[in-house]
């Protein structure tokens, strides 16, 4: 099956489903339509791009920083080529916010697809993608992982859910609670 057939069978389930979060967002020089839905059945692999997570400690939230947006609660990256989900999410928290992590626990994914038309010199596929996002309990934190330079994460900080919720907005406040109450109901081994 081709990218192009599993966009359409992952669209096609979708329409059925109601989206927790539903907007447009401007990355620069490109529209797109986010959908984000609580996790469900499989992704597409083909589809997924990079990976998320929320990350608890001891009852505490990371929040990042970030050079031009808002302070967010899901750390992540993009998937290099040829590598395992799982291996994605692991380097991306120890480069963004020096967390090693425990069980990866299923939340969340954003869908996206592009509005307009393709840009000129557009390196990626022109299709639907998907991130993934889990929930994770952090287990050790180590400084020297850190990747700083021409990143767009400028830190991150350890704090109480309460304060977090004050900190971040709109739709990551919507994915901090659902977050927490997946954490709450199923609390990591």
């Amino acid at each position: 099956m081709t990218p192009e057939d599993e966009a359409a069978r992952l669209e096609e389930r979708l329409n059925a489903e109601a989206p927790l979060i539903d907007r447009e967002v401007q990355w620069p020089g490109l529209r797109l339509r986010q959908r984000t839905y609580l996790a469900g059945p499989a992704l597409p692999d083909v589809l997924i791009t990079s990976i998320r997570a929320v990350v608890f400690r001891r009852g505490r939230v990371v929040v990042i920083r970030e050079r031009t947006g808002p302070p967010h609660v899901t750390p992540g990256g993009r998937r290099q080529v040829g590598e395992a989900l799982e291996t994605t999410l692991r380097r991306e928290l120890r480069e963004e916010c020096g967390w090693s992590v425990g069980e990866l626990r299923p939340l969340a994914f954003h869908h996206f697809y592009y509005l307009g038309e393709k840009p000129p010199g557009f390196a990626y596929p022109w299709r639907p993608f998907v991130q993934p996002i889990f929930v994770v309990e952090a287990l050790a934190y180590d400084r020297t992982c850190l990747k700083r330079g021409d990143e767009i994460e400028t830190g991150s900080s350890l704090m109480s859910v309460r304060r977090a919720l004050n900190t971040v907005s709109g739709d990551q406040q919507t994915i901090l609670q659902a977050a927490l109450d997946l954490h709450r109901r199923h609390p990591p081994a």
